[in-house]
């Protein structure tokens, strides 16, 4: 989580250039800044075999190399004269001509569907923490691990007690912020009516096991000893 934090700290183009540190490449945007922060995240665990400490000491590092001012420019190399070379000419191909006072009709254009992505939100790694009794967080965590999960409608349903009901908009900023931070995931898929499906997805350790949901904090009240 320290790694983590670390890298949200971090403006985005500093935070590209400690992505590319770590994976080799030379990406210039992300998708998502969320997307940028698990995929640097994930390549700086690869990297240092899953060890915490040398992961932030290797972190720590890689933020102090890139961020170094380049003051000294390199000089310009002479310009080097390209020779061009020859075109081919190819066969031109000519268009159907349709006959004086005819119009040529025109293809149809073919639309092109995007297909949705869902939602997979990745967990971080490590075991879980427990959410407080009653509170928001341990409803979604309880709606989400059914093995149906729920859908956006129903989430809004099971927290709509509060004073200020969710709405669709903060559940899924909740799905991507709250259950992350407790060290969740969350994966959607369509029901058999097209709707929107969402679980819970539980970290695993080292040997692929999944971590257990650790039972809710009770609230503690003023006549509790």
């Amino acid at each position: 989580m320290a790694m983590y934090k670390t890298l949200r700290e971090l403006d985005t183009k500093t935070l590209l250039r400690v992505h590319n540190e770590a994976t080799g490449k030379t990406t210039t945007r992300f998708a998502s800044r969320g997307t940028g922060e698990d995929q640097t995240l994930r390549a700086i665990r690869k990297n240092c075999n899953n060890d915490a400490g040398i992961g932030e000491l290797w972190l720590n590092e890689a933020i102090a190399r890139v961020s170094k001012p380049v003051d000294d420019k390199p000089a310009s190399k002479p310009a080097t004269v390209v020779e061009k070379p020859v075109a081919v000419q190819k066969d031109k191909v000519t268009e159907p001509v349709a006959p004086r006072g005819e119009e040529v009709p025109a293809e149809p254009k073919v639309k092109r569907t995007r297909k949705g992505k869902g939602t997979d939100i990745k967990p971080y790694g490590g075991p879980p923490s427990a959410c407080r009794e009653g509170s928001k967080r341990a409803i979604l965590v309880d709606i989400l691990s059914r093995p149906q999960g729920a859908s956006i409608d129903e989430m809004i349903a099971a927290m709509s007690g509060g004073k200020k009901p969710w709405l669709p908009q903060t559940v899924r900023s909740g799905l991507g912020w709250d259950m992350r931070e407790k060290g969740y995931g969350v994966k959607s898929y369509k029901d058999e009516e097209g709707v929107e499906r969402f679980r819970l997805v539980l970290p695993v350790d080292s040997d692929g096991n999944a971590y257990p949901i650790p039972a809710h904090v009770p609230l503690v009240t003023k006549g509790d000893a």
